[in-house]
């Protein structure tokens, strides 16, 4: 083969290859919404917000540490009458430590630790010296009737380790529904402006036919008139159709930060044996554990709002200028709120709103595994819709395109074309629309029966 001819060849190859342009296609999209898009940077913010959360509720078992630390510097001048000026001046670094724990057994222990240091402390007599005090203080205190302040803290967190996982997943089907419908309807968008381009381009011809016509005197005013409104509108819509792909296209490139030129029709879609003999067990434990949330935090509002009877052992230590200090104090206490009404309505309002979880809590199991069932009979209605679309689109695409022919020929009417037309491109945005039911359901159903994983293994 010559030089000239691979030259041609790859001439003819380049062109081609401008002219189709980037496809973008439905697999590596989705792919890049979870990678690169502005979806995926506000998935990863979601996701950094449920593991803080998460380590807020863990918060409340592990123990909690605060520090401190302050430099000041203290004058103070005092002038009495017949006598000097007496002038008291350091300077001062505090530095503090504070501890509490929570623990299962109904103990609370706290800590302290404090550190003073003086610099160029001036008396009233104008001696100066340097020193520091340090202090300790350890209190253990044990809950003998009341609330298990520890043990209802730590369900609590285990609870909200078993909602850890939902939240990322829900996270997840958030941006993946959302990508389905994104690209459905920027393809949605595409088939009507091509379908609409290709529908005024064919009437175009019509309309300068019947103007012949009229012209003529083969056309009355009124058939001519008709056709007229008929390519207008026709000529309206395509516009309209462009301007609505137009800005799609933008702003699907602008999120996902390429440029491309056409769009893949063929989208992934979940088999329908997922679906079968699935359970909404997801949603159901997420209302059991609700519940029992509410449980908890009806227990927590008893312990601040209600009788305690405690005993507490302290312990203290500190040295000042190379002096200790110990002290032991034990006691036993009781806590009543008896004429406290913001503590006791705090607390029957806790109350109440645990009671009106617990008794629609049966309610609730009902009304998920109704709603989840007719979600299921849903999804196999419109994938046996899919199914059907799939079966008649092919022969009304032929007629579609044979029927342009046989107008020519005279052997249908303008209005018959028009029907025609009209089915064909009917029938193209309502199978896309089925898709997208479709799409959007399996993604909810998976995700309240807890395979979201599975299906994102499927597409990713």
């Amino acid at each position: 083969m010559s030089k000239r001819v691979i030259l041609i060849l790859g001439m003819v190859f380049l062109f081609f290859s401008i002219g189709m342009g980037k496809e973008l296609k439905f697999r590596e999209y989705v792919r890049r919404v979870f990678r690169e898009s502005k979806g995926a940077r506000d998935l990863n913010l979601k996701k950094n917000y449920i593991f803080w959360s998460d380590m807020q509720y863990l918060s409340g078992i592990l123990p909690q540490i605060d520090f401190d630390g302050r430099y000041s510097v203290y004058k103070k001048n005092e002038k009495v009458i017949y006598s000097s000026e007496d002038i008291t001046k350091y300077k001062k670094y505090d530095f503090s430590l504070h501890m509490t724990q929570f623990l299962p057994t109904a103990t609370t222990i706290s800590a302290d630790l404090s550190f003073n240091k003086y610099d160029d402390y001036t008396n009233a007599l104008g001696e100066k010296s340097d020193f520091s005090n340090t202090s300790f203080s350890l209190s253990v205190v044990q809950n003998i009737y009341g609330v298990n302040t520890g043990y209802h803290k730590l369900k609590k967190w285990l609870n909200n380790r078993k909602l850890y996982k939902y939240n990322l997943s829900d996270k997840d089907a958030e941006l993946l529904k959302d990508a389905y419908a994104r690209y459905i309807d920027l393809l949605t968008d595409y088939k009507r402006y091509r379908l609409y381009k290709l529908q005024y381009e064919r009437y175009k011809d019509i309309y300068a036919g019947a103007e012949n016509k009229y012209e003529l005197g083969a056309l009355s005013i009124i058939d001519f008139n008709r056709i007229r409104k008929r390519f207008k509108e026709y000529e309206i819509n395509y516009k309209e159709a462009r301007r609505q792909y137009e800005n799609g296209k933008k702003d699907m490139e602008e999120y996902l930060g390429i440029s491309f030129n056409m769009i893949s029709d063929k989208i992934f879609i979940f088999p329908i044996s997922f679906f079968n003999n699935v359970e909404p067990e997801k949603k159901k434990i997420e209302t059991k554990i609700a519940l029992d949330n509410s449980y908890r935090d009806y227990k927590l509002s008893k312990y601040q709002n209600d009788i305690n009877l405690y005993a507490g052992i302290n312990f203290g230590n500190s040295d000042m200028e190379k002096r200790d200090y110990d002290d032991y104090t034990a006691y036993i206490a009781l806590s009543i709120p008896v004429g406290n009404l913001s503590k006791i309505s705090s607390l029957k309002k806790s109350k109440i709103n645990y009671l009106l979880t617990k008794n629609r809590y049966k309610d609730q199991l009902e009304a998920i595994k109704r709603n989840f069932d007719d979600e299921v009979a849903r999804v196999h209605y419109y994938h046996d819709k899919i199914l059907l679309y799939r079966d008649i689109l092919k022969p009304l695409k032929e007629n579609y395109i044979n029927s342009s022919v046989r107008f020519d020929m005279g052997t249908i009417s303008l209005q018959e074309l028009m029907n025609i037309e009209d089915e064909y491109i009917n029938t193209v945005l309502n199978y896309l629309s089925l898709i997208k039911n479709y799409s959007l359901l399996s993604i909810d159903i998976s995700s309240d029966a807890g395979i979201l994983d599975k299906l994102m293994e499927e597409i990713l």
